[in-house]
Order: structure tokens, then sequence, then C-alpha cells
């Protein structure tokens, strides 16, 4: 018997609404904020159809000076960014079924298939707007699940599910299609000016998908805007809790992973401490030990590391927590009984 996609759909977004406690005012703080700390948790968009080559390798060059994240181009000039991108440590991203979304679920894996072979690293795939207006679930998950099956092994998919002014109902349950499909990111547009609706749907979304899967805001410019929408939980990657659980050994592998430790984490609620999605192997950079809790930063942020510069990794621990002190509340302690009288 085949997933009931729409009892599952259905079930977490009830799931969604019961926990959301997080107050989604959104206020812009004076703070500055550089662009050379946002990049790499942002992607170079050259999505104008009159940007050719020439144009297109420039910005390649400045993506790469300035450590952005990715950069994400039309499907016509995948081969020419990814030329330009390669041994930079900038991702290969492209744009299938876009701008509208309209294509049909086979003409959007024949571009992901065209994509992955001209060598796209992530494709961020514009999900049917009519689908989910119309509430049919299945088939948002099924033509993000056709892209995923298609670029498994070689590309990751971010899945772009509509826009900020969407329905709560509409918000979730696309994010949640997108996840059950495969998705490694969900993408929501936005409006610049419009920081209240930006900030709502991220904290819908953020309840909706589980930590391993990123949440992105695609059309933000302003940076100090984009500085907030990070602090919130927007980002490429995510940086999350997660337990020690165990270990993972590779005898053969990629020359330039010799001599990394990989360990087998769970990522935890910060509030509850309790399991949330499904384990990682991730890269060690920092020695941490079994049953330890540890934070781990995911995409391209774990590529940061000393350890793990331009490195095939996608999860690195990049930390040992001590604590976790929320509103006051004394959440976590590693040694709880560290100062106190014997």
């Amino acid at each position: 018997m085949g997933m009931n996609i729409e009892k599952l759909i259905d079930e977490i977004t009830d799931q969604v609404y019961a926990r959301i406690q997080a107050d989604t005012a959104f206020a812009v703080s004076g703070d500055a904020a550089c662009l050379e700390n946002l990049a790499p948790q942002a992607d170079l968009m050259i999505a104008d159809p009159a940007d050719g080559e020439i144009r297109i390798l420039q910005l390649c060059g400045d993506a790469a000076e300035l450590g952005f994240g990715a950069v994400c181009v039309n499907s016509s000039y995948t081969g020419t960014a990814a030329g330009a991108l390669k041994g930079t440590g900038v991702k290969m991203c492209t744009l299938a079924g876009y701008p509208s979304g309209a294509a049909s679920l086979t003409a959007k894996a024949a571009e992901t298939l065209e994509a992955v072979r001209s060598g796209a690293e992530e494709i961020e795939l514009v999900v049917n707007p009519g689908a989910v207006r119309s509430h049919d679930w299945r088939a948002v998950r099924d033509e993000i699940g056709a892209a995923v099956r298609v670029a498994t092994g070689r590309a990751k998919v971010k899945a772009v599910i509509g826009t900020a002014d969407m329905s709560p109902e509409e918000l979730v349950k696309a994010a949640v299609a997108a996840e059950v499909a495969g998705a490694s990111m969900v993408v929501i547009q936005a409006e610049p000016e419009d920081c209240e609706a930006v900030a709502g749907a991220l904290a819908l979304v953020k309840q909706a998908v589980g930590p391993e899967t990123g949440i992105k805001i695609c059309g933000i410019t302003d940076v100090r805007i984009a500085a907030q929408l990070l602090s919130a939980g927007a980002c490429r990657s995510n940086m999350y809790a997660a337990k020690i659980i165990g270990t993972a050994v590779c005898t053969v592998k990629d020359a330039k992973m010799t001599g990394l430790k990989l360990l087998v984490v769970q990522p935890i609620s910060l509030l509850t401490l309790e399991n949330e999605g499904k384990p990682v192997v991730a890269v060690d950079v920092v020695g941490a030990g079994e049953d330890e809790v540890v934070l781990v930063v995911a995409g391209s942020s774990a590529r940061q590391t000393d350890l793990t510069q331009n490195l095939p990794v996608d999860a690195a621990i990049m930390g040992v927590l001590d604590f976790i002190d929320i509103e006051g509340k004394k959440v976590f302690e590693k040694f709880p009984d560290a100062g106190r009288d014997a």
C-alpha cells in the first residue's frame, strides 16, 4: 500500500500548529552587518535572460572573491558557471522551472538531469504554484521527488515553494511536502519591504521542517534585513544542537578526507533536548566525545573551518556545548554539579 501523502501532511501540519510558540514580530536592528560575513550564507542570483557569458563569468569571479555560498544561473549557462566556480568552494546552482514553475514534471526532471550532467551541485526548483494554490500536495511532492531522484548522488534540490504572502496552511503543507520529497532546502520568495510577512513565513516553515532542512529567503537585498533573517533561522544551511550517538568509519574514501574523524549525531530540540529529524554523519573538528551535546553546522558553512575548507563535506561539529540557557532557564548543563559545594 502506498504512502497516504495527504494524510501525512495533514498530521504534520497539525503538529506544527500545536507547537508554534514563537512571536513572529519582526524588527530590523541598527546593528551594522557586513556583506563579507553574510556572503557564505547567501546565494548570488544571475537570472536575467539578458546576462550573457561574459557577465556570468564576471559575477562568478565576484562571488568567489566575496565567498558566496552559491551562484544560481539559468540552465543554459550551467556549464559556463560550473567551470568558472571549479575549485573556489562556491556551489554551482541551476534554476529549474524558472521563473513561473508552470513547466511539467517531465520537463523539470529533464532540465535537472541536463544540469547535473553539466556540473550543477544544487538545483533550485520552482514548484508549480497552481498545485500549491489548489492544495494538490501529492503533485507538489511528486515533482520535487522526480528532481530529487534524478539528482541523487550528484546534486541537492532546493524547492521554491511560493511566496511569503501564502496562507499559513499553504506555507506549512508545501514545506512539509518538499521535505517529504527529499528537498534539502525550502525556499520562500519574498518582497523586501514586507518584513513582517517574511518573518511570519519563516517562523512557520522553521517549525514545519526538521533541522537538517535549510530555509532560504529569496529576494532580500538589504544587508540589515538579511542579517536579521539569518539570526532568526533563515540560511543556506543550518546550525543546530545535536547529541553524538556513534561513529562512522570509511576505509575507502576521497584522499582529501584522510585523517578526518566522522561521528554520527542526532539533532535535538534546543527547548526539550528531544530528538528532531534523522541522524547525520558529521566531520568532528573539535575533538568531541561520546554522548556529548554539540553544535553542528551544515551546508556551505561546514566548509568554513580550518580543517574542512574546500572539502566535500556537508556537516561539521564546530563546538561542544557547556550549557544552554533560554530566557533565564537552564535547559542543558554539561557539568550540572560544577561550582556547587561537595
